[in-house]
């Protein structure tokens, strides 16, 4: 079953329509809802499947490959390029479609909304200019704290080459910061992952 079946719409669906598809099988094949039967590696794959036809780059390159297929070409280093780009686009997808596969629906539909969505990258960009806009105000606070006791002879609070230290990896600290995003939203949104209870 390629990724076009496994979301049962064609191969001409336009972006919405994918994304549509996906929401409601997402729904269907989701295990918490589904006690009775095992859908977990359903949802998985359609998860998956979702991942690369969602993204513009990745789906040219699985269609390429969908393409030589059907029409036995053989391109072997086209293959693995095109492959290639499809599975740096899946594999981090499959980790957290086996994450979400744990959580219940609405825990799903949470992190869905706050990570994956628009809405999630807005809010994700806002985190990261709240908390960067912290940190460097913070450190100009302590560079003028420090220069005005340097003026009147005084032994600085802070030392300079911490200072310099913080300021030259400022950047490292923006980009620990940006790392944090998720692991809040797991926490304290999504909430504990807990593996369903089968009737």
């Amino acid at each position: 079953m390629n990724y076009y079946e496994r979301l049962n719409i064609a191969e001409t669906a336009s972006p919405e329509a994918i994304k549509k598809a996906y929401r409601k099988l997402a729904k269907q094949l989701h295990p918490d809802m589904n006690r009775d039967r095992d859908t977990t590696q359903e949802f998985v794959d359609l998860e998956v499947a979702y991942s690369c036809l969602s993204n513009k780059h990745s789906k040219l390159a699985y269609d390429q490959l969908l393409r030589f297929e059907r029409e036995k070409i053989l391109n072997p280093a086209l293959n693995r390029k095109y492959a290639s780009t499809v599975r740096k686009r899946t594999a981090p997808r499959r980790k957290r479609a086996n994450y979400h596969s744990n959580l219940s629906y609405e825990q799903y539909r949470r992190d869905e909304k706050y990570n994956s969505s628009f809405f999630g990258v807005i809010l994700k960009i806002a985190f990261l200019f709240l908390t960067a806009g912290a940190y460097y105000g913070w450190l100009a606070s302590e560079g003028v704290v420090m220069s005005r006791q340097m003026q009147k002879g005084m032994e600085p609070d802070m030392n300079p080459m911490l200072f310099v230290f913080l300021s030259i990896t400022s950047l490292l600290v923006i980009i620990g910061l940006s790392y944090l995003y998720e692991p809040l939203v797991k926490y304290f949104i999504v909430g504990r992952s807990t593996k369903h209870q089968k009737k």
